[in-house]
């Protein structure tokens, strides 16, 4: 097995562990005076999600990054919770400007997400 089958393999699964817990996420509470503010619900800080991604997609190898692009959209447009909504929108962002990035340097085709 070659580096390049490992890692889009075990980004594809990551996926699908990222895409379980952002659809697992509860909407944040409604904030009101008799609530003590203090929510038993898992957070996910938005900012550190972004870096985490960003940082994976830039080191994987380009074909990885379009396929984890490609996972990320049949996702988006298949079955995104509203719960989640911010995280996918980071996830695109991030996997927008990468792959367009791919696609400038080998001239192929446009960015995924247009």
């Amino acid at each position: 097995v070659n580096l390049t089958s490992f890692l889009e393999d075990y980004v594809a699964q990551l996926l699908d562990q990222v895409f379980a817990l952002l659809e697992a996420l509860e909407a944040p509470p409604k904030k009101n005076k008799s609530s003590s503010g203090a929510s038993s619900a898992p957070t996910l800080s938005n900012f550190i999600f972004s870096v985490a991604m960003e940082n994976l997609f830039s080191a994987v190898p380009q074909n990885v990054m379009i396929a984890a692009a490609e996972r990320t959209l049949r996702q988006v447009s298949g079955a995104a919770s509203m719960n989640a909504l911010k995280f996918y929108g980071a996830l695109v962002r991030i996997l927008s400007g990468a792959s367009n990035s791919c696609y400038k340097q080998d001239g192929t085709r446009g960015n995924l997400f247009l």
